[in-house]
């Protein structure tokens, strides 16, 4: 079991041990990569938890699952694991799979004298949550300074990028893609 200071303890599987390296020295190994983002893909009574930016926080009103940027301590696993407990206040119990990886160059887009800030790469993982059935309702705890709601979307609306009449503005295109992986992963594995 692992364990960062803020999250209880919590599995990994075997295919994922890689991931469980520290972000200074992922970055050390990678030196064209700026930074990393891990994110947690929580899938529960076959649908995805999703979370929407606040209004006046960057990237407003945009969709997506919880995660963030990740801290030099901490592993890129244990960043997934961290940020799901702090944006919707669940303690992964599982982290099952590795499900997508992609990068972007961040830049100034403010003007037309543009700096690159780096590469970045994001790492989406599928969790789990000891206790999770097809019974039970989780509570969903949001952090205000980040996320104004949150809502449990089936694979096809994240396909059809609407959850009932409101539409799924993803934070990143790399989302749904992400998403949609996770599905099958879980579904392969039988979480």
């Amino acid at each position: 079991m692992t364990s960062t200071p803020q999250c209880r303890p919590y599995r990994i599987q075997a295919s994922i041990k890689d991931f469980e390296v520290p972000v200074h020295k992922y970055l050390h190994q990678h030196p064209k990569i700026s930074d990393i983002l891990s994110a947690a893909i929580l899938i529960h009574k076959n649908r995805v938890l999703l979370v929407q930016r606040a209004a006046d926080d960057d990237f407003p009103n945009l969709w997506e699952v919880p995660g963030g940027t990740a801290d030099r301590g901490e592993t890129i696993v244990q960043c997934a694991v961290r940020e799901l407990d702090e944006e919707v206040g669940l303690a992964a119990s599982t982290v099952a799979a590795m499900v997508s990886e992609y990068g972007w160059t961040a830049s100034d887009s403010g003007g037309s004298d543009s700096q690159e800030w780096g590469v970045w790469k994001v790492f989406c993982f599928l969790v789990m949550i000891d206790g999770a059935n097809e019974e039970l309702d989780l509570e969903i705890k949001l952090d205000a300074r980040e996320h104004q709601a949150y809502l449990w979307a089936t694979e096809t609306d994240v396909r059809g990028g609407f959850y009932g009449d409101t539409s799924l503005n993803w934070i990143s295109s790399n989302q749904p893609q992400a998403i949609l992986a996770a599905f099958e992963s879980a579904r392969s594995s039988g979480c």
